[in-house]
């Protein structure tokens, strides 16, 4: 039966550069939590928070790795099964390098950001008794 949906996208979710970002993925009674980022490590370009997002859940399997996990962790289900997908970002925190730049070392580094990230935002979530899809370090606290 056909049904009406909302998503409420921020404009500054479209701006290409280096973010970091928590999916909250609702499954029934589960909740699982993916910890991502923008851009890679050998490379000074990255994509809006907002591209990202939709490469998450396509069907490229060198761009969908939450999907992959998901299926992973939830044999034969179909994406469009899962409750529901939020996401929270930070960033842009360093824009895009233009072709003639060297890749700032603070970019090398950016995974260990993502604790940094988390743990703010799962205070700040208290309710969030998720697990994490992919492999994350989070205070021992959590």
């Amino acid at each position: 039966m056909p049904s009406i949906y909302e998503l409420d996208l921020p404009g500054g979710m479209t701006e290409r550069g280096f973010w970091l970002y928590v999916w909250e993925v609702k499954v029934e009674a589960d909740e699982v939590l993916y910890v991502g980022r923008t851009g890679d490590n050998s490379s000074p370009y990255a994509s809006s928070v907002y591209r990202r997002m939709g490469q998450h859940l396509g069907d490229a399997d060198n761009t969908n790795a939450l999907l992959r996990h998901l299926e992973d962790r939830f044999k034969n289900r179909e994406i469009h099964s899962y409750e529901r997908f939020r996401m929270f970002s930070y960033g842009p925190i360093f824009p895009e390098v233009n072709r003639t730049q060297n890749l700032p070392t603070e970019l090398r580094h950016i995974g260990s950001w993502r604790s940094t990230f988390t743990f703010p935002i799962a205070i700040e979530r208290q309710h969030w008794n998720a697990s994490l899809l992919k492999n994350c370090v989070l205070p021992a606290t959590m």
